[in-house]
C-alpha cells in the first residue's frame, strides 16, 4: 500500500488515515493481504520520496504483486516515475489498484496499457530531437520568405474575409439553429453503429476498407506522378526552348 500526503486544497486526500482506510477497503475487496505500507510526505519541497523508491526496489525483489494507492496521482507525478511503474509492471508483473472517489468505484488497471503509450511517445520524440533540429536548421533560410508570403496572404485576404463574415451573419444564425437537430441525428447514427448494435462490425470494416483503399490509391498516384514528372518537365522545357528559337528566327 502506498500513501502520499501532499497539499490538497479540498482536504479530501490530505490525511494519511483517509487514504489508508480507503486502500484497506479496496484490499479486502480484491482479496489481497497488505504486506507493507509505504508513506511519503511531500507537503514541503525538498523532502523527496524515500518510501516510493523503497517500494520500487521491493517490487523489483518481488515482495508483492499488487500496489494499492488512493489514485494514480498519489503514485506518480513525473515522467521518470511513470517509467518506474512501467518497468516493474513489465519485468515483474506488478499490477496497480486505485481507489476512485469511493471504494465502490475501485478499478484495477494494468500500468503497461495505461502508461506505455505516453512514455513511448516521449522517448520517440527524444530520439528524433537531433533530426528535428537539423531539419529546422535546413529550413531556416526559407522560413523568413515563407513567413512574408503568409503575411502577405493574410493582409490581402483579410478584407474579403471580413466582408464575408459581415454578410454571412444571418446564415450563421440559421446554421446555429440547425446544429442541435444535426447533433441528435449524428448521435442516432453513432448509436446504430455502436459495438453492440447489429451490423456494426460490417460498417466499421467497410469504413476501414474504404479508407485503406483511398490511401493506397493516393500512394499509387504519388508514385506515378513522381515517375512522370521529370520526363514531363523535360518535354515542356524542350518545347519552350524550341518555341523561343522559332520566334527569334
Amino acid at each position: 500500500m502506498y500513501l502520499r500526503i501532499s497539499d490538497d486544497p479540498e482536504g479530501r486526500e490530505l490525511g494519511a488515515g483517509f487514504q489508508r482506510a480507503a486502500c484497506l477497503t479496496l484490499a479486502g475487496r480484491l482479496g489481497v493481504d497488505v504486506v507493507e505500507v509505504y508513506q511519503d510526505d511531500t507537503q514541503w519541497y525538498g523532502r523527496g520520496r524515500p518510501a516510493y523508491h523503497r517500494m520500487i526496489a521491493d517490487a523489483g525483489a518481488r515482495r508483492f504483486g499488487t500496489v494499492i494507492a488512493y489514485n494514480s496521482a498519489r503514485l506518480a507525478e513525473h515522467r521518470g516515475e511513470y517509467e518506474d511503474l512501467i518497468e516493474v509492471a513489465r519485468r515483474h508483473g506488478v499490477r496497480f489498484a486505485y481507489v476512485a472517489s469511493t471504494a465502490s468505484e475501485a478499478t484495477v488497471v494494468p500500468a503497461v496499457s495505461a502508461l506505455v503509450p505516453i512514455v513511448a511517445a516521449v522517448n520517440t520524440l527524444r530520439r528524433l530531437a537531433p533530426d528535428l533540429r537539423g531539419l529546422l536548421a535546413d529550413a531556416a533560410p526559407a522560413a523568413e520568405p515563407l513567413a512574408e508570403g503568409v503575411a502577405g496572404f493574410v493582409r490581402n485576404a483579410t478584407p474579403g474575409l471580413r466582408d464575408l463574415v459581415r454578410q454571412s451573419a444571418p446564415y450563421v444564425g440559421r446554421l446555429s439553429r440547425s446544429l442541435p437537430p444535426l447533433g441528435h441525428a449524428v448521435g442516432t447514427l453513432l448509436s446504430s453503429v455502436a459495438p453492440t448494435a447489429p451490423r456494426a462490425t460490417t460498417v466499421v470494416a467497410d469504413v476501414i476498407d474504404l479508407a485503406a483503399g483511398q490511401a493506397l490509391f493516393c500512394a499509387a498516384m504519388v508514385r506515378r506522378l513522381s515517375r512522370s514528372y521529370v520526363t514531363a518537365r523535360a518535354s515542356v522545357t524542350g518545347a519552350g526552348v524550341a518555341l523561343n528559337r522559332y520566334r527569334r528566327g
